[in-house]
């Protein structure tokens, strides 16, 4: 959360605007800044602040959307069976909560990780 004397607003704002640039650099660039978990982490810190100060939460925020826009080069695909993301799993309870969501919505009750 912010601290004391960091103002929760410009926080955000900052938070938002660094993320935006990573998004860009790495999907659009091909250009990664920083490893993946700790953009997870930044992430993470954004969504906590928005929903501890809701009237701070804005439609074009990095928590409101996935990845960015693909590169040129690729081409669209539709996979015969959905992809599915690990939805930023951290620990090996992240990883058991997101094997269980899987076989719920796919009514499928087989081991999805081994």
């Amino acid at each position: 959360m912010a601290s004391h004397n960091e103002d929760p607003k410009q926080k955000i704002e900052a938070l938002r605007d660094q993320l935006h640039d990573y998004n860009y650099k790495y999907h659009v660039l091909d250009d990664p800044q920083i490893p993946d978990a700790d953009y997870d982490v930044l992430l993470q810190e954004l969504l906590s602040l928005e929903q501890e100060y809701p009237a701070y939460q804005s439609e074009d925020s990095p928590t409101m959307r996935i990845g960015g826009e693909p590169l040129a080069g690729f081409t669209k695909v539709r996979h015969e069976v959905p992809m599915l993301s690990l939805g930023n799993a951290f620990n090996d309870q992240d990883l058991r909560d997101w094997d269980r969501r899987v076989k719920q919505g796919s009514g499928n009750d087989q081991p999805v990780c081994v």
